[in-house]
């Protein structure tokens, strides 16, 4: 969405075999300690997976040519109507992998 009063929102959704797995809101924001990658999950049903008052954040690393790194989450721009996310996570058992999730522009 277009930032508005120093805000970016937007909102992910996470099908599979044509079931909804999960949704996402997701904001970016400055704060005290500089800007932040801000999220919450949602099951199909709404329930949260984090608590009312919970969120998971990442903050602000580095910007660099068309990619902007918050933590262990980057976004990229790779080609004019592309987008490339990544997100470096750590299982149960310690062992970290990255998830990669490739966007193109579509007209609404």
């Amino acid at each position: 969405m277009p930032p508005a009063d120093g805000r970016m929102f937007g909102i992910f959704k996470q099908s599979q075999n044509g079931e909804l797995v999960f949704t996402e809101f997701m904001e970016i924001v400055e704060t005290e300690q500089g800007f932040v990658v801000r999220l919450k999950h949602f099951n199909p049903d709404f329930s949260g997976w984090e608590t009312k008052d919970e969120h998971v954040t990442f903050p602000f690393t580095s910007v660099a040519g068309k990619k902007a790194v918050f933590g262990s989450l980057s976004y990229e721009i790779t080609a004019p109507n592309a987008l490339e996310v990544r997100l470096r996570m750590r299982d149960d058992d310690g062992k970290i992998s990255t998830e990669v999730f490739e966007f193109v522009r579509a007209e609404i």
